[in-house]
C-alpha cells in the first residue's frame, strides 16, 4: 500500500497498526499539506480482499511530526505528534479520532498537564477500549488516558527515574512500558488496572546481562507480551522475548533468535503480538540487499511459539527498512518500509499479509523397507526445527515454518536409509509424497541335533532390535535384518545347547547363508548295584522337576539327557530296595556327567 498522494521523503510506513478491517499508517514527514499539518496518517479499510485508502488524517494545530506513532482499535485511532510545540518546542501531543459511519472525525487532542519542552510526548501510542497510553521519548514518563463519555481524561502518570519510556502498549486491564536505557540492560514495566488505579504489576529484566535496549519495542495482548531487544549482544543481531501471564505472575516463555541472524540486523526493532501470532521486524536485514529488511512471524502451536515464516517484500531495495514498523491481528499482519522509493526517494510503503498465507506447510511421508513393510520408530530430525518419529504404519508428519529451509536426517540405531538425508530449500507448500526406504539382508541356516535330525520350533533371537524367528519342520530358519544392523544372533529353546553359542554380525550389508547350528543336551549316566556289586535291572531313575522316569538296563546302566542349564534331583526307586545316596542334586547343569 502507498499513499494516494505519496511523495519523496514522506516516510509513509514509519508507524503502522491494524485491527479488524482497518489499518492505519503514519507518514510523519509528509509536508505537502504544510499549511494544515506537518505529517499525516492514512486509514485503510478492507473491502473483500482489497485494502482501500479510506481517509487521510490531518490536523491544523500541530507543528511537527504528526504521524510519528499510530494505533487503531475498533472505532478509535490515535496518532502521536512527537514534534508538536503545544507545551514548548517538541513537547509533543497525540490526537484521537473516532469512526462515525464512513467518516473518521477528530475526537480529542491530548497532551500532559505537566508537559514541557523536548518531552517527545507521542513518541509511542496505543489504544484499547476506553484507555490509551502515550510514551515520551526522550522524557521519562508515560501517560494513561481514560475515555469518560466523549472526553479523554489524564488518568495516570508512569515515571522511571531518568530513563525514557519510549515504547508502550495497552490491552484490556494491562499496560506495558519499555525503558530500554534503564540500568544499562533496559527494563520493562507491566501495569494492571485495579479498580480505577493503574498499579505496577511486574518489572521484567533480561536474562542475559550483555543485553542492551531491552524494551526498545513492546506489545501486549491477552495473556502474552513480547519485548524487542534491538541491541542484543555485541554483534547487535537483536532478539525478542515472549512472556506469559500465569496466575498472578509473568513468566518468560521463549527467547526468539533469528536462525539466520547477522551483525547489525537489529532483530526486535519492532514487535507486535495478538493472541496466537507474534511478529518481529528486522529493518536492517541484508537478505535481499543492504538494509532491505525482513520480518518474522511466529505462531503459538501446542503451547510452543514456532517460527511460521520469514517475509521480505518482492520489491525490496537497498535501505528500504522493511520491518521498521509492524502490527498483527488474528487475520492480518502489516509491515512498514518507510524508506521505500516507490513514489520517490523515501516516500515509503506498507504491506498487508493475510495470516492464512503464512500457515505452516506440512511435510509428510512413509518409511518402509524394500519388502513394503512399515518401519516404526525411526527419528526424522528437521534441522533447527523439530524431531518426529514414524508410527506403526511407518508414517511421519511435521509442520515447518513457511519458507523453512534445511535438512531432514533419518536415524535409527546405525541403520542406513535411502535417502539418509533430504535437503529442502524454501518450503512454501505442503510436501506429501516423501518416500524413504531401507534395505534388508537375509541371515539363514539350519539347526539340527548331533545326529543330524532337524529341530523344529527353535527360536533364533537377533538382539539390538533385530527381531526373532523360528525353525520350520526341516530345521531351517531365514530372517531379514535392516541395512547396517549390528548385533548377535542366538538360538534358544527346548533345553538344547547350541554350537556356536552366538554369531556376531557387524554393519550388515550382505546376505549370510549357511549360518548353521548343532544342538545337543548334557547327559547324566551311571549304574545301580546291590551290596554285592551286582547290577540291578529296571530301577526307575526319577527326575524331580518333571516326574520323568528312566529304567536301568541289564547292566544296571542308565543314561538320561537333560535340558541345558537344568536344575533338579535324580532319585533311584525299586520295590524292595533302598538306595544310597538317596538322591543327587544339580544346579545349572551344562556339562554331561557320568558315574
Amino acid at each position: 500500500m502507498t499513499a494516494s498522494d505519496g511523495d519523496a521523503s514522506d516516510l509513509f510506513g514509519n508507524a503502522v497498526s491494524i485491527s479488524g478491517d482497518y489499518a492505519i499508517v503514519g507518514a510523519f514527514d509528509d509536508d505537502k499539506d504544510a499549511n494544515l499539518s506537518y505529517g499525516s496518517a492514512y486509514i485503510f479499510i478492507r473491502n473483500e480482499n482489497k485494502w482501500i485508502e479510506e481517509t487521510k488524517l490531518l490536523v491544523d494545530d500541530c507543528a511537527y511530526h504528526f504521524g510519528s506513532s499510530v494505533s487503531i482499535s475498533d472505532n478509535y485511532a490515535i496518532v502521536g505528534a512527537q514534534g508538536d510545540n503545544v507545551n514548548g518546542s517538541n513537547s509533543g501531543s497525540a490526537y484521537i479520532f473516532v469512526r462515525k459511519g464512513d467518516l473518521w472525525e477528530r475526537h480529542a487532542k491530548i497532551f500532559p498537564d505537566d508537559g514541557s519542552q523536548n518531552d517527545g510526548f507521542g513518541g509511542s501510542v496505543s489504544i484499547s477500549g476506553n484507555y490509551a497510553i502515550i510514551g515520551c521519548d526522550p522524557s521519562n514518563k508515560a501517560y494513561i488516558y481514560v475515555r469518560n463519555e466523549n472526553i479523554w481524561l489524564q488518568d495516570s502518570i508512569i515515571t522511571d527515574g531518568d530513563s525514557a519510556l519510549s515504547s508502550v502498549s495497552i490491552y484490556g486491564n494491562y499496560a506495558i512500558v519499555g525503558s530500554p536505557n534503564n540500568n544499562t540492560t533496559g527494563s520493562v514495566f507491566i501495569y494492571v488496572l485495579n479498580e480505577k488505579s493503574w498499579l505496577l504489576h511486574k518489572t521484567l529484566t533480561p536474562e542475559d546481562l550483555s543485553t542492551r535496549c531491552f524494551g526498545h519495542s513492546v506489545s501486549i495482548s491477552n495473556n502474552y507480551a513480547i519485548i524487542g531487544v534491538k541491541y542484543e549482544k555485541s554483534l547487535d543481531i537483536g532478539t525478542a522475548y515472549i512472556y506469559k501471564k500465569i496466575k498472578n505472575n509473568w513468566e518468560q516463555q521463549i527467547k526468539l533468535n533469528p536462525i539466520d541472524g547477522e551483525n547489525n540486523d537489529y532483530f526486535g526493532t519492532s514487535v507486535a503480538i495478538s493472541n496466537n501470532y507474534a511478529i518481529v521486524g528486522v529493518p536492517y536485514d541484508d537478505d535481499n540487499t543492504e538494509n532491505s529488511g525482513s520480518v518474522y512471524i511466529y505462531q503459538l502451536i501446542d503451547n510452543q511459539w514456532m517460527q511460521e515464516v520469514k517475509l521480505t517484500s518482492n520489491d525490496n531495495a537497498k535501505d528500504d527498512r522493511y520491518g521498521i514498523s509492524v502490527s498483527i491481528s488474528d487475520d492480518y499482519a502489516i509491515v512498514g518500509a518507510d524508506h521505500n522509493d516507490s513514489k520517490g526517494n523515501g516516500s515509503g510503503v506498507a504491506y498487508i499479509y493475510p495470516t492464512t498465507t503464512t500457515q505452516a506447510p506440512i511435510i509428510k511421508g512413509f518409511i518402509k523397507d524394500i519388502r513394503g513393510k512399515p518401519f516404526q520408530g525411526a527419528t526424522i530430525e528437521f534441522e533447527d526445527w523439530k524431531t518426529v518419529h514414524t508410527n506403526e504404519s511407518g508414517f511421519f508428519k511435521v509442520e515447518v515454518s513457511f519458507r523453512w529451509a534445511g535438512n531432514a536426517t533419518i536415524f535409527y540405531n546405525n541403520y542406513i536409509f535411502n535417502p539418509q538425508q533430504i535437503e529442502y530449500t524454501i518450503v512454501t507448500e505442503d510436501i506429501t509424497d516423501q518416500s524413504i526406504s531401507i534395505s534388508v539382508f537375509t541371515i539363514s541356516g539350519f539347526i539340527k541335533d548331533i545326529t543330524g535330525n532337524p529341530l523344529t520350533g527353535i527360536e533364533i533371537v537377533f538382539n539390538n532390535n533385530g527381531g526373532s524367528t523360528f525353525t520350520n519342520s526341516l530345521g531351517y530358519y531365514s530372517h531379514d535384518v535392516y541395512h547396517n544392523w549390528t548385533g548377535i544372533a542366538k538360538a534358544q529353546g527346548k533345553g538344547y545347547k547350541f554350537e556356536p553359542i552366538i554369531r556376531t554380525y557387524e554393519n550388515v550389508s550382505q546376505d549370510y547363508y549357511n549360518q548353521n547350528c548343532h544342538a545337543s543336551k548334557p547327559s547324566l549316566s551311571g549304574f545301580c548295584f546291590d551290596i554285592n556289586n551286582q547290577p540291578i535291572e529296571n530301577v526307575e531313575i526319577h527326575l524331580t522337576t518333571n516326574d520323568d522316569k528312566y529304567l536301568t538296563d541289564k547292566s544296571g546302566f542308565y543314561n538320561i539327557d537333560v535340558d541345558y542349564h537344568w536344575n533338579g534331583k535324580i532319585r533311584a526307586v525299586k520295590t524292595g530296595y533302598s538306595f544310597e545316596p538317596e538322591f543327587f542334586e544339580y544346579y545349572d547343569f551344562i556339562n554331561s556327567c557320568g558315574n
